[in-house]
Formats: C-alpha cells, sequence, structure tokens
C-alpha cells in the first residue's frame, strides 16, 4: 500500500527507533516517494538520523500547520 504513495507523512516520538526502521524500510521498498518527518522540539541529531534513514524533509511540529505547505511543494518540485 505505501509502495505507491507520493509523500508519507511520519511523526517521530521521543524514542524513535521503530520510526526510523520504518523510514530505513520505506526508502527501500519506495524509491520514488518522499518520506517527511515531523519532529518535536526540534532536534538536530534525530533530524539528521531521520534523514540517514531516508527521509526527504522535516517539519517542527510545533509549526506545523506553516511548515508543512512549504515543505510539501518543495518535495513535489
Amino acid at each position: 500500500i505505501w509502495a505507491d504513495a507520493d509523500v508519507l507523512l511520519v511523526f517521530l516520538s521521543a524514542k524513535p527507533g521503530d520510526e526510523l526502521q520504518l523510514l530505513a524500510e520505506l526508502n527501500q521498498e519506495n524509491t520514488d516517494g518522499k518520506h517527511l518527518v515531523a519532529v518535536g522540539p526540534a532536534d538536530g541529531k534525530l533530524v539528521l538520523r531521520a534523514l540517514r534513514a531516508g527521509a526527504s524533509d522535516f517539519v517542527d511540529e510545533a509549526h506545523f500547520e506553516t511548515e508543512l505547505p512549504p515543505v510539501l511543494r518543495q518535495l513535489q518540485d
């Protein structure tokens, strides 16, 4: 099901091990799709781990409503 998605949004918890594993698996299964992560509050090390696991970009949960639309537009380009 997820392999056909254009963009997947993954919210990272305080203990993101499972979510980062999911990102790595999604990245292997879906090379055309984009994977967007939401982190809060913005944690540079967590963002870096997510990007390394295959995330295409990220948004800060504290600014989710304002950051999401421009990030989605950028991912569609």
